[in-house]
């Protein structure tokens, strides 16, 4: 015999999961109600803000029986998912293909945005599967210096089960490799204690953003610095400021730019030829009412403040010395990446 409810009742039932924070579960337990029933319920009162006459002789089923239709599939679908947010969201983003995601938020009584929010974030099964065969291509890649192809990578992975075929590892190969090139980062080869951090063996290219590796993006790293050039020379003489074409070894010089190129530039006339080097780094201590930034991750600080000590010892003399200037905040990551570079 089918149940018919009143008005009041439905609402009564609706203002416990709206209001009073039950849930669908809960109702259907203490009351005896379908959960699929309370899920339309609940999804009519959401659109039309009142309830028809009587459950399946409304009029809605006679004007809309296709959306009807499609909102029970998508209930039954859901019946036995945990009635927290997120597997609400996890069961949307699985069958986002099949059924339309507004309408299974509203079913299912969450946010399309949260929903939007919570899928950017989330990684599928499938998904994770493929970013770990990426990785253990990039490893065996790497493994081999570089010198070796899918036939031969797709043999070393498939060994003690199949993981993915020569034209899965192919295509990881193609997308993949030159952005590999630049930014891959390894152990020393020596077993001493090292200071290490992402991208550690790039140059930062402060003004794109980008990383290029010291031993595979030789080319990029020469095209950097070879696009800039030392321009509109001046000497200051007593007062005096006049425009001159060059300038010599002996010359004061003050030089106006980015530290890194700027270096790079002496390093063609200044090769071991310092006697002393004193930097002020950024305490990066986070600050933001300062002329310059005084923010950055700690990786990103130690590869910039590296690629400069790095020209920096070339420029020294054999007994030279250099000093840098820096606070508690970076004092001891700096002190091993010194002993890093200078021995």
């Amino acid at each position: 015999m089918t149940k018919h409810f009143s008005h009041s009742f439905k609402h009564k039932i609706v203002k416990k999961v709206l209001k009073d924070k039950y849930t669908v579960k809960e109702i259907s337990q203490e009351h005896g109600i379908a959960i699929s029933t309370l899920y339309s319920w609940l999804n009519r009162y959401k659109t039309n803000r009142k309830f028809n006459n009587k459950g399946k002789s409304d009029a809605d089923d006679l004007v809309q029986p296709k959306k009807l239709l499609l909102e029970n599939t998508i209930l039954k679908k859901a019946l036995h998912i945990n009635d927290d947010t997120t597997s609400k969201f996890q069961f949307i983003y699985e069958n986002k293909e099949h059924f339309p995601i507004k309408t299974m938020c509203e079913l299912l009584n969450v946010s399309s945005s949260g929903y939007y929010k919570f899928s950017k974030n989330f990684t599928s099964p499938q998904k994770y599967k493929r970013k770990q065969i990426e990785e253990l291509v990039k490893d065996i890649y790497f493994e081999h210096n570089g010198n070796i192809g899918s036939p031969l990578i797709t043999d070393i992975m498939n060994k003690d089960e199949y993981l993915a075929s020569q034209a899965t590892v192919a295509r990881i190969l193609r997308e993949n490799t030159t952005r590999w090139h630049k930014t891959y980062t390894q152990f020393h080869d020596n077993k001493d204690v090292q200071l290490h951090f992402n991208n550690k063996d790039s140059i930062y290219d402060l003004s794109t953003k980008s990383f290029f590796h010291g031993a595979y993006a030789q080319k990029e790293i020469k095209n950097l610095y070879n696009s800039y050039s030392m321009t509109n020379f001046k000497m200051h003489n007593k007062g005096n400021i006049k425009r001159i074409n060059s300038f010599s070894a002996k010359d004061n010089l003050i030089i106006q730019g980015d530290n890194l190129i700027a270096l790079n530039k002496l390093k063609q006339s200044f090769k071991q030829q310092i006697k002393l080097i004193y930097i002020d780094v950024p305490y990066n201590t986070e600050r933001n009412d300062l002329s310059y930034r005084d923010n950055y991750s700690r990786h990103l600080y130690l590869l910039m403040l590296k690629n400069r000590l790095e020209i920096s010892r070339q420029l020294l003399k054999n007994n030279g010395s250099i000093f840098i200037h820096c606070d508690d905040k970076e004092q001891a990551y700096i002190k091993l990446l010194s002993d890093d570079i200078f021995g």
